[in-house]
C-alpha cells in the first residue's frame, strides 16, 4: 500500500466513523474561536503561563483560563507542572494544522471578502 493510499483508507475511515466524525468536528469546534485561535498562535512560541496567554491575547484571566481548558480537554494543548508554575504548551500537530489553514487563506486573500 502506498503511502497515499494508506492516507486515503485512513481519511476515508475516519469519515465512516461516527465517533471520529463527532471527535473531527469537535476539533474543530474547537478551534473555530478567534481567542483560542490567538492562544494557539501564542503557544507556537512555546510553554506559557495562563498570565503570559491573557497578556498575549489582550484577555483577563478568567476568559483565558476558560478557553485554556476547552483546548486542553480537546487535546489541542496540554499542561506542564513547574516548581512554581504550571505551563500550557501547544500540542505541535495543531501548530501545523493552524500554519496550513494560514497559508491557504493567504494564498486566496485576495478572493476573501472584506
Amino acid at each position: 500500500m502506498t503511502k497515499n493510499s494508506l492516507e486515503n483508507f485512513m481519511y476515508s475511515e475516519c469519515l465512516n466513523n461516527p465517533a471520529k466524525i463527532c471527535a473531527l468536528a469537535a476539533a474543530f469546534k474547537t478551534l473555530g474561536n478567534p481567542v483560542r485561535l490567538r492562544i494557539l498562535q501564542a503557544l507556537q512560541g512555546g510553554s506559557r503561563t495562563i498570565s503570559q496567554l491573557a497578556a498575549d491575547t489582550q484577555q483577563n484571566q478568567a476568559n483565558t483560563s476558560k478557553h485554556v481548558h476547552i483546548l486542553a480537554y480537546a487535546g489541542i494543548i496540554s499542561r506542564t507542572w513547574r516548581p512554581t508554575k504550571v505551563v500550557r504548551t501547544a500540542n505541535p500537530f495543531f501548530g501545523d494544522v493552524l500554519q496550513l489553514i494560514v497559508v491557504m487563506f493567504d494564498e486566496r486573500a485576495e478572493d476573501i471578502p472584506k
